[in-house]
């Protein structure tokens, strides 16, 4: 798959890079990211270069960076990437605490869709949250998907099993709403 610089209004996104290890293992350290992850533990800058080193065929991984400075503030990724289907799991970190209720999630999964959808050319985009994260429910809400079902006591947290909800949004109903030329 090509791999481009996306560019917003106030972000842009572009390929991870192993320059990017540093922010990475910060984000993905704090307890209140980790709680909302798919992951128990928090990260080593080793395990980080390991996975980042091996080959990811089904997967992409762009960091989100501030247009006018080019600061890395998050990552957006494409995973479970099913050309067959022409399907995909979309997920978002926003990691600088100081760039979160500014809008700019909003706007990277906006340009991200856009990118997946018209570029890569996927008919259907999900995101699988837990049940208990309100705030990324609520938000992913304002962009269009839909509640699909709900995968009960699926995830193993740190502090039990979890229910996972899984969301969707078609290509159909995405294009009504994206605003990125690309």
């Amino acid at each position: 798959m090509e791999k481009s610089v996306l560019i917003g209004d106030r972000i842009l996104l572009r390929p991870m890079l192993p320059e990017d290890t540093d922010y990475i293992v910060r984000w993905r350290s704090d307890p209140e990211i980790i709680a909302n992850l798919f992951s128990r533990e928090p990260l080593t800058r080793a395990d980080h270069l390991k996975w980042f080193n091996q080959p990811h065929n089904d997967r992409l991984d762009y960091i989100i960076c501030l247009k006018d400075n080019l600061q890395p503030i998050g990552t957006v990724n494409f995973t479970n990437i099913e050309l067959d289907n022409l399907k995909t799991e979309a997920g978002i970190m926003l990691g600088e605490k100081s760039m979160q209720g500014k809008g700019l999630a909003k706007e990277a999964f906006a340009v991200w869709f856009t990118y997946g959808f018209k570029q890569l050319g996927f008919n259907c985009i999900y995101v699988r949250i837990m049940s208990d994260n309100l705030n990324t429910l609520e938000f992913v809400k304002k962009l269009g998907f839909k509640q699909e079902g709900i995968l009960r006591q699926d995830y193993m947290s740190n502090t039990g099993f979890k229910d996972i909800v899984v969301m969707g949004l078609p290509k159909k109903e995405a294009l009504e709403m994206i605003i990125y030329d690309l």
